[in-house]
């Protein structure tokens, strides 16, 4: 009688649980991967997504420090219009690679809670809290989605320009390149002058705070020199050719150089998995 009596109220344990499910109620708490627009709507009310997964990358504002919640860091997920606020713990200093203040950062982890904080200013307002699984530093905040590998150098009397790559993002389109002198003379190159082309449409190059952050092209090259950098453009479309037109010169202007110009072709386009 016992056992009936025991599988009876199992029985009816787990009859009353399917009813919950059914109903919309679940037993486990979400956990899921935030949308894009959860993550936005995660800046309003931090409270409605606590337990859920999270993956995002920014650039530290502060710190690592400790207080008495953990080691933390600040980081702006939206540095470019330095917005989104947003505490990151990790388990130990040693969590966050040697990261510091400045570096962009790539975040996997779960939302804790909302952080309430006093600011400079002596008002409260409150931040997201995120418990980082892991913590990668990055050299960009926008993940590279494809890539087109082009490796091609124009020599002209002396003067080497290659186009190594380019990297297409969500929001930027970034040119890898390298100049070498070879000449007697110092030579000299100047971003504001080149143009990435597309159909019947001129990019300039970017300059907001973060493409400052990116390895720059020196514009001087001395005799024998080498200098590597990232060109930042605004977002182009990817499943159309490309040009890019850049201008180099002489110093003392005793050698004239043509317009260098390079053709990218969609048809050499590598995939990359983007970051959730």
């Amino acid at each position: 009688m016992k056992n009936k009596a025991f599988f009876s109220l199992l029985c009816a344990f787990i009859i009353f649980i399917m009813g919950l499910t059914a109903c919309g109620v679940s037993s486990s708490k979400d956990h899921s991967l935030l949308s894009k627009e959860e993550f936005e709507q995660m800046y309003v009310n931090a409270d409605q997504f606590e337990d859920r997964s999270i993956d995002f990358y920014g650039q530290i504002t502060n710190g690592p420090k400790e207080d008495r919640n953990g080691i933390y860091v600040q980081v702006n997920a939206d540095p470019k219009n330095n917005k989104k606020n947003t505490f990151v713990y990790g388990n130990s200093f040693s969590s966050f690679s040697n990261a510091k203040e400045n570096d962009f950062i790539h975040v996997t982890g779960t939302v804790i809670d909302k952080y309430r904080y006093r600011t400079t200013y002596g008002t409260y307002t409150s931040a997201p809290a995120i418990s980082a699984n892991k913590i990668e530093k990055s050299m960009f905040i926008d993940p590279t989605l494809s890539t087109i590998e082009v490796n091609k150098s124009i020599k002209q009397k002396g003067y080497i320009m290659t186009l190594q790559k380019v990297e297409f993002a969500e929001e930027e389109t970034r040119i890898y390149m390298a100049i070498e002198n070879k000449s007697k003379n110092t030579i000299n190159y100047y971003d504001f002058y080149t143009k990435l082309v597309q159909g019947n449409k001129q990019y300039e190059p970017t300059t907001d705070s973060v493409s400052y952050t990116y390895p720059a092209l020196q514009s001087e090259i001395l005799p024998g020199m080498k200098t590597e950098g990232i060109l930042t453009f605004s977002k182009v479309d990817s499943s159309t050719d490309l040009t890019l037109i850049a201008k180099g010169s002489a110093e003392d202007f005793s050698i004239e150089y043509n317009p260098f110009k390079f053709k990218i072709s969609k048809n050499s386009l590598l995939g990359a998995s983007p970051s959730l």
